[in-house]
């Protein structure tokens, strides 16, 4: 996305004009393809950015799993955010197949 816009102001400050607007978008392409090519890009952001959040998550899940120390409402509160850690991986993951089965409609 910033490099359509760092496109579209340099070329407004060099004084090109389009007869078309929609043909384009200044990102390489005509405009639907560029669009979905940003959009599965910003994907697979997301889904890396997910996936650190999914193993930070564990981590802290598993310290308080580790730290319950026999104590009967620590260790189920760990055992539940390790299931929350795995229902969120799995929506992490399914989202971004959704977006993945869209985009290549």
């Amino acid at each position: 996305m910033i490099k359509s816009l760092n496109y579209h102001v340099s070329n407004f400050l060099v004084g090109n004009t389009y007869d078309n607007p929609l043909s384009g978008g200044g990102s390489g392409g005509d405009g639907v393809e560029s669009f979905l090519d940003q959009a599965m890009s910003m994907n697979n952001l997301i889904l890396a950015l997910g996936g650190f959040w999914v193993v930070a998550c564990l981590i802290i899940a598993g310290m308080k799993l580790a730290g319950s120390s026999g104590n009967p409402q620590k260790r189920t509160e760990g055992l539940i955010a390790l299931a929350f850690v795995a229902v969120g991986a799995f929506v992490i993951v399914k989202s971004s197949d959704i977006a993945g089965w869209v985009a290549n409609m």
